[in-house]
Formats: structure tokens, sequence, C-alpha cells
């Protein structure tokens, strides 16, 4: 065989190398780059991700700073807006919540009334007095529908046909005077005129909601506040519908122990 010259030597080791490098370029240093590559990426997205935490540690914040204002404004309206315990409790025995009842319909009734003759009108068909019942068991579950899907105690009173005399300007301002009703909640709807200015008839219908306050009926819990919301001052009596936060008054309608809220004397 003939020897191989000292450049063909040389020639072939240098191909070799080339062969070598090529192959461990495709075999380890490329699927590296392209790793390292693919990591230098998600490691600036996590970078990005980090840097939005700021933003959205703030974003909870404010909504839980608005959940607070919008609940502080809640216990203001449905303290005004709920009767006290002295009116009607329902966190006592149910003969007594019955006996109670019967005294409270007729407040009621009459709370109407005399609502409509402050505002300047003359009554030419009063609010008749809602249906009554002896039955506790009926009074909780029908009346104040406890146990039928409401988170908490509500009765509804349709008030149908109220006929009040007065100028235009009169009835309307009455009309919409059903808004400002202490203690209960009030829906006028439907208002219609006859008659000859000034002397016109304005008829309408109207609804009022009773929630009354109190976290338990006959011992059984009741949350007025959602599931969140449940007091924990060790007493006391929650004072408003809705979601967490809100008020909570002792049976006497006395201090607020939620959003440090004290009950109106009435």
């Amino acid at each position: 065989m003939k020897r191989m010259t000292l450049a063909q030597i040389v020639a072939g080791g240098i191909v070799a190398c080339i062969l070598i490098g090529t192959g461990f370029y495709f075999l380890s240093i490329q699927p590296n780059s392209q790793a390292l590559a693919i990591q230098q990426k998600h490691n600036a997205d996590l970078q990005g991700v980090v840097a939005k935490m700021p933003m959205a540690e703030k974003r909870v914040q404010d909504a839980k700073d608005e959940q607070a204002l919008v609940t502080r404004g809640w216990a203001d309206y449905i303290i005004r807006k709920s009767p006290p315990t002295s009116t009607i409790n329902l966190a006592q025995n149910r003969w007594k919540i019955s006996t109670q009842y019967q005294t409270f319909i007729t407040k009621l009734t009459l709370d109407v009334t005399n609502h409509i003759r402050k505002t300047g009108v003359t009554i030419q068909k009063g609010p008749g007095v809602p249906p009554t019942t002896d039955n506790p068991n009926i009074l909780i579950s029908d009346v104040f529908h406890f146990g039928k899907g409401l988170s908490y105690p509500c009765a509804v009173y349709p008030f149908k046909g109220i006929e009040v005399r007065g100028t235009f300007d009169k009835i309307l301002k009455h009309f919409e005077s059903w808004n400002k009703f202490p203690n209960y909640i009030a829906l006028a709807d439907g208002l219609k005129l006859s008659g000859t200015s000034p002397n016109l008839v304005g008829t309408y219908d109207l609804t009022v909601l009773v929630f009354p306050r109190g976290d338990s009926i006959n011992g059984e819990q009741v949350n007025w506040l959602g599931d969140s919301g449940q007091d924990q001052s060790g007493g006391g009596f929650a004072g408003g519908p809705g979601g967490p936060g809100g008020p909570a008054a002792t049976p006497g309608g006395g201090r607020m122990l939620k959003g440090n809220l004290r009950s109106q004397g009435r």
C-alpha cells in the first residue's frame, strides 16, 4: 500500500475535524441553543407577569374598597328602610310573633295612611288592611317567605287602587314621595290621573316590602348579610339584607354592630 503523504494526512485530519464539529453542532450545540432561547423567552414572559402584579393587586384592593363603600351605603340605607324590632321581631317565640304581627299590620296600614296625608293630598280611597293570620307557622312561611328561596325573610304587601285628590304638582310630589317612606321599601306604580285641573284624582298601586331585623327565627339562624356577613361581636341582630358587612342591630333596634352605625331613635 502506498503511504499517505503528510499533506494528505493533514487534509484528512482537517476533514475529520470538520465532520466531527458539524456533528457536534447539530447534535449538541444547536438543540442547547434552541432550548436556551426558549428558556430566555419563558423568563421574559414571567418577568412580564411579575411586572403586572402590582397593577393586579391594586385592582383587587380597589374592588375591596368599592365593596366596602357599597356595604356602608347599603347599611345606611337599610337602617332607614327596615322597621325596628319593637315593631316586628321574628327572633322570638312564634306565638308571640303572631300576637305582635296583628299590631304590626295595624301600624303598617296607619303608617301608609299617615304618609299620604303628610304629602298634602286628600285621600279618596285609602289603603286596605292586608290580610292577617293567627297561625304563626303560616305567618313565617307564607307571609315572610322564610325557607322559600329567599336569603332572609321578606313580606310583600300590595295596596291596590289608592286614590288621592289634589293639584297636578301635589299628586306628582306625593307619588314620588314613596321613595322616602321611612322604615319600609315602597314602590308606587301605574299612576293615572282623572278629573279637571286643578281638582285632579290620582289612582295608583302601592307595594310595600318589609325586611324585619333579626338573625334568628325561633332559634333557627338566618343570615341577612350573605355568606360572609356573620356578626363577629358575639351577639346582636343583622340589620340589612344583601352583601357582607352590612349593619347589625340589637333586639331593641339599638347599637349597630357592623359599620359602627347607630340606629336613629324611633
